[in-house]
C-alpha cells in the first residue's frame, strides 16, 4: 500500500492511476511486476539473472525502440505495449543451464507418470471442445479467446512435461501449464484473425507437418537415452543434445498449436524461426 484516499476521492483517483500506467510500457510493468512476485523466492544472484533476462526481453519491443526514440527527440513516447514481432507465433523460450540431477535423470520416466496421465486426461477433454472452436472460427472468421488461452495452456503444458521427460530441462514442472514457470516454456501469440478456408480443411493441411513431428518423436527419444548415459556420468547435459531436443519440442508444438487453431502460421522447420535461447543457457 502507497497511498490512501478519502472514499468519495476514490474513484476519481482510481482512474488517474489507471491512466498513468495504460500511458507506460505495458509490457515492462508486467514484467516488473513478476520480478517482485519472484524477488519472494529467489536469491540475491537468481534475481539479479532474472533481471538481465527480462530486459534482454524487452529491449526487443516497439516500446524500447519508442523510447529511444521519444528520448532523442525530446518528445513524449507514444507507448503502445506490442510485443516482439517474432517470426513465429508460437516459439519456444529455453533457460537451461545443462546441470542435471543425476537421480532424477535415473528416474524420470517414472516421475513423469503423473503428468503423463494429467496430460492424456486433458487431451481427450480438448477434443470435443477444439470441434466447438473450429466451428465458432469458421463462422467468426478466429476462435473463441478463452478458449484459445485454455488450449495454448495445454500446448505449453505439454511441452513442459516433454521437456522435462526427455531431459530437455531439470527441474519437475508444476502441473497448471502457465508461462514463465518452467526453463523450457512456450509462448504463444494472442488470438488473432485466421483464414476460413485454413480453418475448414486444418485436419487435412496439419497431415504432413504431423507425420514429421511424429518422426521427430522418435529422434527425441533416441536423443535422450544418449544423453541420459552422459548426465548420469557427468551430471551435465550435451548442449548439441539440449538443442537439438528442444527443436523437436518446438516443431512439434508449432503443430498441435496449428492443429488446435493456436494459430494459421504453418509449423516451420527452420532452426532460428520458432525458439529463443536466453542467458544462462550455456
Amino acid at each position: 500500500m502507497n497511498e490512501v484516499v478519502p472514499a468519495d476521492e476514490l474513484p476519481t483517483r482510481a482512474r488517474e492511476v489507471a491512466e498513468l500506467f495504460a500511458a507506460m510500457p505495458t509490457r515492462a510493468v508486467w514484467h516488473t511486476k513478476r520480478l517482485l512476485d519472484a524477488a519472494e523466492d529467489t536469491t540475491f544472484e537468481q534475481q539479479l539473472e532474472l533481471e538481465a533476462r527480462a530486459q534482454a526481453e524487452l529491449t526487443k519491443t516497439p516500446d524500447f525502440t519508442e523510447g529511444v526514440a521519444a528520448f532523442l527527440e525530446k518528445r513524449d513516447a507514444r507507448f503502445t505495449g506490442a510485443d516482439v514481432d517474432w517470426p513465429h507465433p508460437i516459439r519456444l523460450v529455453v533457460n537451461d543451464d545443462l546441470q542435471r540431477w543425476r537421480l532424477t535423470v535415473a528416474l524420470r520416466w517414472l516421475l513423469a507418470l503423473p503428468h503423463l496421465l494429467l496430460l492424456s486426461a486433458w487431451t481427450y477433454v480438448a477434443m470435443p471442445v477444439a470441434v466447438v472452436n473450429w466451428a465458432i472460427a469458421l463462422v467468426r472468421g478466429r476462435p473463441a479467446a478463452g478458449v484459445h488461452a485454455w488450449m495454448a495452456r495445454l500446448v505449453r503444458y505439454q511441452a513442459h512435461v516433454y521437456a522435462y521427460m526427455y531431459f530437455v530441462a531439470d527441474p519437475y514442472p508444476s502441473f497448471r501449464g502457465w508461462y514463465g514457470t518452467y526453463p523450457v516454456d512456450l509462448a504463444v501469440a494472442p488470438v488473432t484473425d485466421q483464414a476460413r478456408w485454413k480453418t475448414a480443411f486444418r485436419i487435412v493441411l496439419v497431415l504432413p507437418a504431423y507425420v514429421l513431428a511424429s518422426v521427430l518423436g522418435y529422434v527425441l527419444l533416441v536423443v535422450a537415452l544418449l544423453g541420459s548415459l552422459y548426465a548420469l556420468a557427468t551430471g551435465r547435459y550435451p548442449r548439441g543434445f539440449r538443442d537439438l531436443g528442444a527443436y523437436c519440442i518446438r516443431y512439434q508444438a508449432q503443430t498441435y498449436a496449428y492443429l488446435l487453431l493456436l494459430t494459421d502460421r504453418y509449423p516451420t522447420l527452420a532452426s532460428g524461426s520458432g525458439y529463443q535461447f536466453e542467458r544462462g543457457t550455456q
